[in-house]
């Protein structure tokens, strides 16, 4: 018991911030705004020193070591007393790292969780949309699109990206890093509420296990790491990187972090990664659009080059050839934790997005 008491401190700790960020909004937003983003800047400043994922790596380590352990337990010598001893104790340290880490998720993410959103502090206000005003919307974002597209000239988009595209190398990573981790500092300029110091977001070495779950990154709260899949369509890896790096910035949502990826993005110098932006905008709006009014969406479709609508066709490749089981888990398992965190549509609050975007586009 004495052995198990570290592993029930950092529990109790861990249950105790978010049970207090539940019954007390105010404590969440206070934490939020003067507690983790400390605590964000500090991690991230020491994990930012390595360009590789340090959560991927360490993660990697800690089950290769409990595996290790577990046989070791196993396969050496004495009684069935020792043995059992040894498999006791090999469970107490699993308890502690799991406790660990809980406790890191609690500080790092799940509390912020229940603070205000980014839309609430900013101003953005959600309300109901006339297929004529989302139309709009479209019809603007495609025209932008198509200026950003002769802005570029022939190096706009993947130039045939297919399934025998590699990865972009670390060089292009470290490039558009840069980029996107310029453009939330622009955006922090104009919103207070996302000034913050933003570290290089990282590349994923094992993203094939990510692709077949369908994940284009994730936000590590136990190194404070935006991490990024490589091998998704090109035309997508700026967008997800900003949207990684909102979280560390505290704004947990998704429907969030893909808005403030598009206001970051849609207003860049950098026409590349502006792109990124405005395509990954429309393909939110423009499905809202499609289901109102089909017709309406064709017409916007039609003003996108044909570099564009390769590029959708081959994100729409891209993941079709991952669907199946491990696709499904994960969707399961995502939509339960994002409804255990607040977010009661559970997945289906990344069509919120729309609703964002729409009142961005009424203050213009």
């Amino acid at each position: 018991m004495r052995r198990l008491f570290p592993a029930g401190v950092f529990a109790a700790a861990g249950v105790g911030l978010l049970a207090a960020a539940d019954h007390f909004p105010a404590f969440a937003e206070w934490y939020r705004a003067h507690i983790y983003r400390s605590l964000s800047a500090a991690f991230s400043l020491v994990s930012g020193i390595f360009p590789f994922s340090l959560s991927e790596i360490g993660l990697c380590l800690l089950a290769a070591a409990a595996a290790a352990d577990l046989v070791c337990c196993l396969v050496r010598g004495g009684d069935g007393k020792c043995r059992i001893r040894r498999l006791s104790r090999l469970g107490i340290r699993l308890a502690t790292a799991a406790a660990v880490l809980f406790f890191l998720y609690a500080v790092n993410c799940g509390v912020n969780y229940r603070s205000r959103t980014f839309s609430e502090l900013a101003g953005f206000r959600r309300e109901e949309a006339s297929a004529e005003e989302l139309y709009s919307l479209c019809d603007d974002l495609a025209e932008e699109i198509r200026k950003t597209d002769d802005e570029l000239g022939t190096s706009a988009g993947a130039d045939g990206q297919t399934a025998e595209t590699p990865a972009p190398d670390f060089a292009y990573f470290r490039r558009t890093g840069k980029l996107c981790r310029s453009a939330m500092q622009n955006l922090g300029e104009a919103w207070p509420e996302l000034r913050f110091h933003y570290p290089m977001p990282k590349p994923i070495l094992c993203s094939r296990f990510f692709s077949e779950r369908q994940i284009t990154g994730i936000y590590s709260p136990f190194t404070v790491e935006a991490n990024v899949n490589r091998e998704i369509p090109y035309y997508n890896i700026p967008f997800t990187m900003c949207h990684e790096l909102s979280h560390l910035c505290g704004f947990m949502r998704e429907d969030e972090a893909n808005f403030i990826a598009f206001l970051a993005l849609a207003g860049e110098e950098d026409a590349e990664i502006r792109r990124s932006g405005l395509l990954c905008g429309f393909v939110y709006a423009g499905n809202a659009l499609a289901a109102a009014d089909p017709e309406r969406y064709a017409l916007c479709y039609g003003k996108l080059t044909d570099q564009d609508r390769q590029d959708l066709a081959w994100n729409n490749a891209f993941w079709d050839q991952f669907r199946g089981k491990a696709a499904e888990t994960h969707e399961k398992v995502n939509d339960a934790y994002l409804r255990a965190n607040g977010q009661a549509e559970g997945t289906a609050s990344y069509g919120r997005m729309v609703d964002l975007m729409l009142a961005w586009h009424r203050k213009l």
